[in-house]
Parts: C-alpha cells; structure tokens; sequence
C-alpha cells in the first residue's frame, strides 16, 4: 500500500481507506491495482467514502489527485480528438462567422443584376437561394480543421 500511495502521492492512509471502504484495486496477493485504485477514488460516491475518515490533508490530497486525474483524462480526449481546445474552437468559430458574413453582405452586390426583370416571387427565390447556399457552406465545412478559412 505504501508503494500504490507513493505512487499516486497521496497519504497511506488515503489508500488503508479506500480499502476500508471496499475498494476492490486491492489483490490477495498483497499488490495494488494503481489504475483502478485512482479510477476508484476520482468516483465522488468512492471518494465520499474515503473521505469520511480522512484528515483534511488527506482531503486536499485526494482533491489533487482526482484533478490529476481529470486533467489526464482531458489530455488523452484532446490526443484522441474525442475534444477540442476551446481556444482552437473560439477560433474556428470566428473564422467560419467571418467567411458567412462576407457571403452574406455580398449577396447584394452579387444578386443585383441576377435580379433585373424578375417578379417579386423570383427575387424572393434568388435571394432566398443565395442565403441558403451561404448558410449550407457555414453548415458542411468543417470549419475545426480548416485553418485556412477566412
């Protein structure tokens, strides 16, 4: 037990508690399962368990360990694509507003002569058509990946 605290740098008496409290990283053999052991105490109903008998150093332990835990898992989401960065998603969201508004304020410009001689239905059908091409592209880009958009 003291090599899994150890590992995990918490107190001994961190772990003697979650095995207290039924935490099954625990082998007959004597060894610790370190994986399952952080797994169970990153639980909040494990770890509401272990904490009952737990100093408040102890506490503040097992609070790092379970942001450790945390940030290890979001680390392993960003390598796996299972997540982005926010700040990479801020950016792809300003760069696909930038190239929809650019559409969109053209389609004055553009539709202008497309529309001499039209009735009131074909231009509401013109323009209609060039806002949804506008929209469908902001919609199907994959605007994440593209870094060179805008």
């Amino acid at each position: 037990m003291a090599a899994a605290a150890g590992r995990l740098n918490v107190s001994p008496s961190i772990i003697k508690a979650a095995k207290d409290a039924g935490c099954e990283a625990f082998k007959q053999n004597g060894r610790v399962d370190c994986n399952a052991l952080s797994a169970w105490l990153s639980d909040p109903a494990n770890s509401e368990k272990t904490l009952d008998r737990a100093t408040e150093l102890e506490k503040t332990e097992l609070a790092i360990l379970k942001e450790k835990l945390r940030l290890t898992r979001h680390r392993a989401d960003l390598a796996t694509g299972k997540s982005i960065d926010m700040d990479e998603a801020r950016r792809a969201f300003v760069r696909a507003a930038a190239v929809t508004k650019s559409r969109l304020l053209a389609i004055p410009t553009s539709a202008a002569p497309l529309l001499i001689g039209l009735d009131a239905a074909g231009i509401e059908e013109k323009l209609k058509s060039m806002v949804i091409a506008a929209l469908t592209d902001l919609t199907e880009h994959d605007w994440a990946k593209d870094t060179n958009a805008a």
